[in-house]
């Protein structure tokens, strides 16, 4: 039963997002309509509209290729015929060939319907202009031209929607690839820890067990002291799992940005100049969290086909500080205004960092700085309060 209700859902959001404008943009029928009852058509137009009425909503709906093609023919036969020999203002009536191009049948310039389009719209423009006694000419060119007008700016917007949601799918494969690369080090991790421990667990409480039945207390005595060493044991890298589910090394966070970018189809290089993997958990947390935010915002907005990583640290003075590097060949930034990366910029400013844009484009260049005393201080104090407090 829930499956029906969900089932239903679904079809009822489809049917507001995708079916629903075609019925909203019918109520411009009502003009033919009109017409004929303030005696400006001859009535046999409520047939014809009749026919185009149906052609439309058989284009809307139908499946079959004869019968779209017979729907179609009709809905331009339809309103050349309003346009010809009924009013000329009716070549307005052109937008719903050019919704069901767009938004039903994603057709290109080079098809069928197109084309048929093109030469039904034109030669209706000819005659009114040039054959025709009609005397406002100057208001069907500008008609003329919204027909054609509204068919390119749908097509560009359809065009824009299905980059998103082609943006969309791949940032949602990311994201999945992303969990699946955690679960698989999860699985490893439980699997070569908790495992062997388990198992040695069970045979030593097997073994006393049978101590014990045979009387012999002080060997089973050791056993159980042991089975109770191990169980201590095994909290304590429990614990350290959990840890570890919080914390990876930047050595971890780079090798899964390196599958992540694999996945995507982007190629990339690292060059790293220190082993970063030995400084604190905070710095390589701050460090990790940079790399991590500036290639999902490759992935997601800059089309890159290459993405470069440099990590470096210098020592000025009493200021030691970690560099990263992170360049691509994408579309990079049309114009600096200081709001770009404000999310990378708010982490880093709270470590005293600094964050730039050393080339917005060709290729997209940003270098962000840690000052690595601060962190390292700041690291200590911490683990003194957790001290005291314990």
């Amino acid at each position: 039963m829930e499956r029906y209700r969900m089932y239903d859902k679904l079809e009822k959001e489809k049917f507001k997002r995708e079916i629903l404008p075609f019925y909203i943009s019918l109520i411009f029928f009502v003009f033919p309509i009109y017409g004929i009852i303030a005696g400006i058509y001859k009535f046999y137009v409520l047939w014809l509209t009749i026919g185009g009425i149906l052609s439309y909503v058989y284009l809307v709906h139908g499946k079959s290729r004869f019968f779209l093609a017979i729907a179609w023919i009709c809905l331009l036969a339809y309103i050349s015929y309003l346009t010809l020999y009924v009013a000329p203002p009716n070549i307005l009536f052109m937008f719903y060939p050019t919704n069901i191009m767009i938004w039903k049948f994603n057709d290109k310039l080079i098809s069928v319907r197109f084309i048929s389009f093109f030469m039904v719209i034109n030669s209706c423009l000819f005659y009114i202009i040039f054959l025709s006694k009609y005397p406002d000419k100057v208001s069907i060119l500008i008609f003329y031209t919204l027909c054609f007008g509204t068919f390119f700016i749908q097509r560009k917007v359809k065009e824009l929607d299905e980059i998103k949601n082609e943006r969309l799918r791949h940032n949602a494969y990311i994201n999945a690839l992303l969990a699946e690369n955690e679960r698989n080090r999860i699985s490893r991790d439980l699997h070569d820890t908790l495992g062997h421990i388990f198992v040695t667990l069970k045979v030593k409480s097997e073994l006393a067990v049978k101590l014990i039945e045979r009387g012999n207390i002080k060997e089973a005595e050791k056993e159980l002291s042991d089975i109770a060493e191990i169980s201590k044991k095994s909290m304590a890298e429990t614990r350290a799992i959990v840890t570890d589910l919080r914390f990876r090394t930047v050595s971890d966070v780079l090798k899964n940005i390196g599958d992540v970018l694999d996945g995507a189809g982007i190629s990339h290089s690292m060059s790293i100049n220190d082993d970063l993997d030995n400084y604190s958990s905070t710095i390589q947390g701050q460090v990790s969290m940079i790399l991590q935010e500036g290639v999902n915002n490759i992935i997601k907005h800059s089309n890159a086909k290459n993405v470069k990583i440099i990590l470096s640290t210098d020592k000025i003075k009493h200021d030691k500080k970690i560099h990263i590097i992170i360049e691509d060949d994408g579309v990079g930034f049309s114009k600096i205004t200081g709001e770009e990366l404000m999310s990378l910029r708010e982490r880093v400013s709270l470590r005293n960092g600094e964050i730039k844009i050393i080339h917005q484009k060709n290729p997209t260049k940003i270098k962000a700085s840690l000052r690595i005393e601060n962190m390292e201080k700041e690291e200590k104090l911490k683990k003194l309060e957790f001290g005291g407090e314990t």
